[in-house]
């Protein structure tokens, strides 16, 4: 059983990795040592999707270990009192 909600731990990750790991623009031309002109123009079009666009299912199985450690860890710290968990 499941204690997460994969479908928003993967939008989740994947915001996160593409804001850490940007996407940087090529420039439409570049002149190389030897003073050949490339042209990129076509292959910033292409570029439009972000690094990362899958997560595993691995991923999500460690996510899913660390929050149960979490939450064991945070009630074995809880003082033996009250009928709340806070």
């Amino acid at each position: 059983m499941s204690y997460i909600n994969k479908r928003a731990v993967r939008a989740l990750a994947l915001k996160i990795a593409n804001n850490k790991y940007p996407l940087d623009e090529m420039p439409d031309q570049r002149v190389d040592s030897d003073g050949r002109v490339w042209n990129y123009a076509r292959a910033n079009k292409n570029r439009t999707k972000k690094r990362y666009t899958q997560v595993s299912a691995k991923f999500l199985e460690h996510v899913d270990l660390m929050v149960r450690n979490n939450v064991q860890s945070y009630i074995d710290k809880m003082p033996n009192k009250g009928s709340t968990i806070k």
